[in-house]
Order: structure tokens, then sequence, then C-alpha cells
């Protein structure tokens, strides 16, 4: 149930309505208030177990510690942040790690771009243009080398800014070994696509 009774441990102010307390049910914790829309948080979130640290750092900070242990679908343990967003509590996932054998760049410093969606400044790292700071709206994570091809950081201003950037005729594919040309572009979930020229 959504709702919790006066009876019922209390944690903290609840955080979307201001009015009720966070209190501890059997399944749940949440809202005392009968007019609040809080959908509650559960005791346990894709088969982890959720503190009562944890939740209340959730409800007083809005966001958890970065968390481990959790489980997918599919049986995979993934780490995740736990976010307040309005009315309920979602994931909010921690940047990809570059991947072992990732080629390494020089960092230059300061801003690269400015995220249009999200206002967000955009850096480099070593592996990635990406948000300077974590814990932000913005879902973009660019490689500094795409398909075996290094992604310059002008180049990088440019897709990220103008949601395009290209052709390039020097991309080398993954099974083939073969070059092959596209247009990079940024998807609505702020991914990178290619975007081939049609023959």
């Amino acid at each position: 149930e959504a709702k919790s009774s006066s009876d019922d441990e209390k944690l903290c102010v609840c955080p979307a309505c201001e009015q009720g307390s966070i209190r501890i049910n059997s399944t749940m914790y949440a809202c005392d208030d009968e007019e609040c829309k809080f959908r509650g948080l559960s005791h346990d979130m894709c088969k982890r177990p959720i503190s009562k640290d944890e939740a209340k750092d959730i409800f007083t900070k809005g966001k958890s510690e970065l968390l481990d242990d959790f489980i997918s679908r599919k049986g995979r343990p993934f780490k995740a942040f736990l976010v307040l967003d309005n009315n309920r509590v979602k994931f909010e996932f921690p940047p990809r790690e570059a991947a072992a054998d990732a080629k390494k760049f020089k960092v230059v410093p300061g801003v690269v771009a400015i995220c249009p969606k999200t206002k967000v400044e955009i850096v480099e790292t070593e592996s990635f243009y990406r948000p300077a700071t974590e814990g932000t709206n913005c879902s973009i994570q660019i490689a500094r080398e795409i398909s075996k091809r290094e992604i310059k950081r002008e180049e990088a201003k440019q897709l990220i800014e103008k949601g395009e950037v290209g052709p390039f005729d020097d991309f080398v594919a993954k099974k083939s070994g073969n070059n092959f040309s596209a247009v990079l572009y940024l998807k609505k979930n702020q991914s990178v696509g290619y975007r081939f020229a049609k023959k």
C-alpha cells in the first residue's frame, strides 16, 4: 500500500506534500497524508533491501549515495542512485566506465560545449566527453574514439550543440575492418547514432 498510518514508525517529513510524514509500514516507506500523491518507496527495489538511512537520504537530500547490489530482470547486478522525481523514486545510473582496452587521450581542461537540453557543461575525460558533474539530468556521454576514429574536441562541440557532425569517411567497421562513411548525430535519449548516406 502507498499510504501509512499514524501507528507506523515516522522517518521524516514527506518531501512531496510537506504536510504529512513518511512512515515505515509493512512493505513501503509511505506518506501518512491521505491527500498526498507520493507513490511511496518499496522496502526492496530490484531484489535489494533499502535501509532506513538510505531512504532518509532520498527523502531529505533528494538522492541516495551510489548503491550496489541491485539485480536486473536478467539476473545481472548493477549500481545506481535512487532519486526523488516529483511523486516517485526512480533509478539514476552513473556514467558508464570506459572498457579496459579503451584508448585513453590527453585531457585538455575547460568546457567543450554546453548541453542545449540541460544547460550542463560538457568536459573531456581520458575516454569520453561527458557532464562536468555527476548526478545531472544530462545523458551525454560521447566516446572520444568511435569506430576507430578519434572524435576531436571541436567535432564533439558541434555534435553536442548542433545535434550532428560529419560526414566522415574514415570510420572502421568492427567486423569487416573496412572503412565506412557516416554522419554522427545525437538521438532523443542523447546517445550517439550513425546516419548513413542514401545509396
